[in-house]
């Protein structure tokens, strides 16, 4: 089996959440814990902080005596890139929030790098859509959740479609706390499918602690077919590079292992093409939302860990043929 390196696919691809449930920790809490994790070996794993609007003043008043003791100890800050979460559409008209939108967007610590807006109707979305394009600086990234599971594939995709058209980015929930939360294989290879065909960038939220596809249970004890960042990583990329149907990308989607992927490609073609797919997922795939930053470290590390001991198996293989 080809070794895969790892950090080009999956790099800046956690936006971190830690405020938002299940975890729901304090503002305090999920802002050390985020700068906890900008200083680990494999912060290239971490993307942007998930912040509510409603929290965004508290956050700026937080923030600020962190750079001020960083900047006094004569280092330079870290940059915050930021997330935010708009529930309500028609707050996108306050000043304040459009003075921070344009004033944080070329700040030194702190970088309100994209916006997301919550489900809306579908009838009055075109319009919400309309009027963010119009008021955010074109540097911030605008994603629209669009239901999967709770509408037709035609509704969903006419709200794609619509979205392509205004230059803004879709944004999916691949996960909750209940069944009914989850998206089907099939959902969701329709819909990389459909973001392919009309070169639409998305990102996904929720579910997706875990590299590979997996049956999980819920904290309300229900059992459930959980989807793998790595494979929609890997999903996302081989569909923009070879157009593949919404039934190629099921099969993709249900890999459990590293070992699922080989029928794909040939070890020499994997190689030659790696880092043109890694390209293709940091375009299209632009993360996906996460309370926990932990899980998908710790599996990251443990896939790391097992390419290192395969790679030591078949080099000490082909020490002992030679000495043969």
């Amino acid at each position: 089996m080809v070794s895969l390196p790892l950090r080009p696919l999956l790099a800046s691809v956690v936006d971190y959440a830690g405020t938002f449930p299940p975890a729901g920790m304090s503002l305090k809490t999920a802002m050390a814990a985020y700068a906890t994790y900008q200083k680990q070996p494999e912060h290239w794993l971490l993307g942007k902080y998930v912040l509510s609007v409603a929290d965004l003043p508290a956050f700026i008043k937080e923030l600020l005596p962190r750079v001020r003791l960083t900047m006094g100890l004569g280092k330079h800050p870290s940059v915050w890139p930021i997330s935010l979460v708009l529930r309500d559409p028609r707050y996108i008209s306050s000043s304040s929030l459009l003075r921070s939108l344009h004033f944080y967007t070329a700040n030194s610590y702190l970088s309100i790098a994209a916006l997301e807006i919550s489900p809306q109707p579908r009838e009055t979305l075109e319009n919400i859509v309309s009027t963010v394009k119009a008021q955010v600086p074109q540097s911030v990234e605008t994603f629209f959740e669009v239901p999967l599971t709770s509408v037709s594939q035609s509704s969903y995709q006419d709200s794609l479609r619509m979205l392509q058209a205004h230059r803004a980015m879709a944004k999916v929930r691949t996960g909750g706390l209940s069944p009914k939360d989850f998206p089907t294989v099939m959902q969701l290879a329709q819909f990389i499918a459909t973001c392919e065909q009309l070169k639409l960038p998305f990102k996904e939220t929720a579910g997706l602690h875990q590299p590979f596809y997996s049956q999980k249970r819920l904290p309300n004890g229900s059992w459930v077919n959980m989807h793998g960042f790595f494979n929609i990583a890997i999903a996302t990329a081989l569909t923009h590079y070879a157009s593949l149907t919404a039934i190629d990308i099921t099969h993709i989607l249900q890999a459990t292992s590293l070992e699922d992927f080989i029928p794909w490609f040939d070890d020499v073609l994997l190689t030659e093409l790696w880092f043109d797919l890694c390209q293709l997922r940091k375009q299209f795939f632009r993360g996906f939302g996460s309370c926990s930053f932990q899980e998908p470290l710790a599996s990251v590390i443990q896939l790391q860990r097992s390419q290192t001991t395969e790679n030591a198996t078949r080099m000490l293989k082909i020490s002992n043929d030679i000495s043969a």
